[in-house]
């Protein structure tokens, strides 16, 4: 199955961040307004104002709202049974300055609930979506490293948030929470980090040296991460390389697509952590306003077959019907590998969020066998 999640009303924008890890839950962000100079604070420029959403096949995208008195969020990290999405929200109103961007945390029965000020943006949640870990960009606290911030938080709904030590990004958790992943902050380049379930923060191997590099997500049980090392260079010189961890391998690289730039990235990860999901430069368009914009491709990894493009394996080997899609990028994964969500542009030329099922081993067989079948009566009208 693969169709594209659609928009928020009278709009035509969206984008898939995660998918819950039964995959019957996408969320992400949309616009759901144009943006004016009435509705913004001065020196705010955007076009549109932002909501995150959670799509079902049921109920279709869904805009989450706000945290009271704010105007813009967006939803970043889902629980395993997508009943509790974790995001970021702040306000672009006249006010803006005035109220500090919050982590939050929402349910169908509760609604959007804010992290406190002491929370900036949640970026992940644990299995049963009772605990939410994010950053906290500008803290109160007293100084101890150099630039000063961020702190990773841990939140609850009793407890509050409380500070990891280390000044460094969260970005993944494992599915207790245990484990913990992430980037050091740095004011030239930075490091992919773990927090082990002791707290123990460790940096990750490079693979190359002095370059920059940071986890993005954590199988269920803490044994894999993935992320992304670069030379922070910007353009068709610069490369970046999508990367998989492991105690015992180390960090190893997963290299790049065919045919494409060295550039990939790692957004994801199947629970096991055999399934790896991302995207992959393929070129850079006609520079406009000064500036090439890169062209992306949607990737899947596996130990068996390594790096390959996501479209082809959809088509090829699952059958689906892409007609009219560029699939750029993706960015979320169920637990068993099979569901994959993320952002393309649909037929219309639109920028949508969209989902896709790979059928199971079985019925991938059962597809073969009926292509091949296809071939033969066709071998034998010649």
């Amino acid at each position: 199955m693969f169709r594209g999640l659609g928009f928020l009303p009278g709009q035509s924008e969206s984008y898939a961040t995660a998918v819950s890890a039964d995959g019957c839950v996408v969320v992400g962000t949309a616009p759901y307004m144009k943006a004016t100079t009435d509705d913004l604070a001065p020196g705010v420029i955007t076009p549109y104002l932002y909501q995150a959403f959670r799509w079902t096949q049921g109920g279709g995208m869904v805009g989450l709202g706000f945290i009271p008195g704010m105007n813009d969020s967006r939803g970043v990290a889902v629980s395993a049974d997508g009943s509790v999405v974790v995001g970021s929200c702040r306000d672009l109103a006249h006010n803006a300055g005035t109220t500090a961007p919050q982590a939050f945390r929402w349910t169908a029965a509760g609604g959007m609930v804010g992290c406190g000020v002491d929370s900036t943006s949640a970026t992940g949640v644990t299995a049963d979506g009772s605990v939410v870990f994010g950053n906290r960009v500008d803290s109160s606290f007293p100084v101890t490293e150099n630039p000063p911030g961020p702190w990773p938080f841990r939140w609850t709904e009793g407890s509050g948030t409380t500070e990891f030590l280390g000044c460094a990004f969260v970005s993944g958790v494992s599915a207790d929470g245990s484990v913990k992943a992430g980037v050091s902050a740095s004011f030239f380049y930075g490091d992919a980090v773990r927090w082990s379930p002791t707290g123990e923060m460790t940096h990750l191997a490079h693979l190359r040296s002095q370059t920059y590099a940071g986890a993005r997500a954590v199988s269920a049980d803490g044994a894999v991460i993935v992320g992304t090392e670069s030379d922070n260079r910007l353009g068709p010189s610069g490369w970046s390389e999508a990367f998989r961890w492991t105690e015992a391998g180390g960090v190893v690289g997963l290299g790049y697509l065919p045919g494409g730039l060295e550039q990939t990235q790692a957004f994801a990860v199947s629970a096991d952590g055999s399934v790896i999901v991302g995207r992959g430069s393929v070129g850079y368009a006609p520079p406009g306003d000064g500036f090439s914009q890169a062209i992306y491709e949607a990737f899947i990894w596996t130990p068996e077959d390594g790096l390959r493009y996501l479209r082809d394996v959809l088509i090829a080997e699952c059958g689906l019907d892409l007609t009219g899609w560029t699939l750029a990028s993706a960015t979320g994964v169920s637990a068993d590998g099979r569901t994959i969500v993320g952002t393309g542009v649909n037929p219309e030329g639109n920028t949508e969020a969209w989902i896709a099922v790979i059928p199971e081993p079985a019925t991938l067989s059962l597809l073969a066998c009926a292509g091949a079948g296809v071939l033969i009566r066709r071998r034998r009208r010649y």
